[in-house]
């Protein structure tokens, strides 16, 4: 039968207390250490992102603004492979280029639960997109019936 800590001897129990603060300790400084180097990993990889989406974003913009189709297409086709590098330009792009098109919603409104079915249905219509393939605007009928409609009431 195993004698139980009040039987063991006084240096018995106080190795017993260190060893259990002694692990206590290594166990808390361990646990902050894998907080602290996923929140520095983090931010390593929102800082990298970001400056990707930057770049990528001003790389479109002046691509968009000069209507050369080929290097926006190129340009948007390096942004498939990260599709949150891919929103970041987009909304960089949106932000510079046509800023004054939108009215930008105030980060206050945006709770929990909100970002989370905004997120389904951006990967929802993203999926879409992905099914229909790139725009052609040659092709689109109700554009050119739109604007042929806009030229007619211009003209009358």
């Amino acid at each position: 039968m195993k004698p139980t800590l009040q039987r063991r001897s006084l240096s018995t129990r106080l190795r017993i207390v260190v060893l259990a603060c002694t692990l206590t300790a290594l166990v808390v400084a361990l646990g902050s250490m894998v907080g602290y180097e996923l929140a520095a990993s983090r931010h390593g990889w929102t800082t990298s992102v970001e400056a990707q989406a930057g770049l990528l974003a001003r790389a479109g913009a002046s691509a968009l603004a000069a209507g050369d189709e080929p290097a926006l297409s190129a340009t948007l086709g390096m942004l498939r492979a990260e599709p949150t590098v891919r929103a970041a330009a987009i909304y960089e792009s949106y932000k510079a280029n046509k800023a004054k098109r939108f009215k930008w919603l105030s980060p206050g409104l945006f709770i929990g639960q909100l970002a989370k079915d905004l997120q389904s249905d951006a990967d929802d219509l993203c999926r879409v997109l992905d099914l229909c393939g790139t725009w052609r605007e040659d092709r689109d009928t109700k554009l050119l019936s739109a604007e042929i409609e806009r030229l007619r009431d211009k003209q009358a």
